[in-house]
C-alpha cells in the first residue's frame, strides 16, 4: 500500500505575516565640512507561523520577532496579518510509468484542491517523466487546470522522472513573474533520475527568482529501496 499526503498544508503558503523594518544605508564625504546623506528603506519580510499541527497562528504580536541583518537587531515597526494571499502556483506532476496506478487518487484530490475558496491566484500545470511540458499555461481559470488533468492518459505514462529538469523548467516559466508567492508544487513517487540540471544550479536559481519548491512524495515500501534523492 502507499499513502497519499493530503494538500491541505498547502494553504499555509499563503496565511502569513508580513514583517517590515526600517533599514538605514548611510555614506559620507569630506567637502568643508562632512556631509552626511543618508536613506531609509522599508523592509518587508514573509514569515510563516505554524503550530504542531500545520495550522496558521493568528494573534502574534511585532514583539514576538526579532531581525537580525548582519547579526546586528533590528525593530520590528510594522506587522500584517495577511491571510490567503494570491499565489502564482505550478503543479509539476510526475507521469513516469510508475504513478499509473497512483494517478486516480492524486487526480480526484489535486480537483478538490483547485476548486478551495481559499487558492487565489494563477496556476499552470507541468508534466514529466524523461521530458517535462506545460499542459496548462498560466490561468485563474481552475476548470481549464482540471480539464487538462482529465485529459491525461495514464497508458502514456511512460520511463522515468527528471525531477530536477521538471523544476528548472517551472524556473524559466516564472520568469518576469512579479508575484509575491511563487511555489512550485511537485508531486512525485521517486526521487530525481538522471536529469540535466544540477542540484546546486536549482537551488541558486530558486534563491534569484525567490520561489519556494515543496514536494508531495508518495512512496510504498518497494519504492523506497530504490530512491535515489538530491
Amino acid at each position: 500500500m502507499y499513502q497519499f499526503t493530503r494538500l491541505k498544508s498547502i494553504n499555509t503558503i499563503s496565511a502569513f505575516y508580513f514583517i517590515a523594518a526600517t533599514i538605514f544605508f548611510f555614506s559620507s564625504k569630506q567637502l568643508n565640512a562632512i556631509e552626511t546623506k543618508f536613506q531609509i528603506n522599508l523592509l518587508f519580510l514573509p514569515a510563516i507561523v505554524t503550530d504542531k499541527g500545520s495550522e496558521p497562528v493568528k494573534g502574534i504580536r511585532r514583539e514576538n520577532f526579532t531581525i537580525f541583518i548582519d547579526k546586528a537587531p533590528h525593530q520590528v515597526d510594522l506587522l500584517k496579518y495577511g491571510e490567503y494571499l494570491p499565489v502564482s502556483l505550478t503543479i509539476a506532476l510526475d507521469v513516469s510509468g510508475s504513478m499509473r496506478a497512483k494517478f486516480s487518487k492524486v487526480r480526484e484530490t489535486l480537483k478538490a484542491f483547485l476548486l478551495q475558496d481559499t487558492l487565489k491566484g494563477e496556476v499552470s500545470l507541468l508534466t514529466f517523466n524523461d521530458e517535462s511540458q506545460f499542459i496548462q499555461d498560466w490561468t485563474e481559470n481552475r476548470t481549464e487546470v482540471i480539464n487538462n488533468l482529465e485529459l491525461l492518459d495514464t497508458s502514456k505514462f511512460k520511463q522515468t522522472a527528471r525531477l530536477l529538469d521538471a523544476c528548472n523548467k517551472s524556473l524559466i516559466h516564472f520568469k518576469n513573474k512579479k508575484s509575491e508567492k511563487k511555489v512550485i508544487l511537485i508531486i512525485t513517487d521517486s526521487g530525481d533520475l538522471n536529469s540535466f540540471t544540477k542540484a546546486d544550479e536549482l537551488r541558486r536559481l530558486c534563491q534569484e527568482q525567490n520561489v519556494v519548491i515543496h514536494t508531495i512524495a508518495l512512496f510504498d515500501s518497494a519504492d523506497d529501496k530504490n530512491i535515489t534523492t538530491a
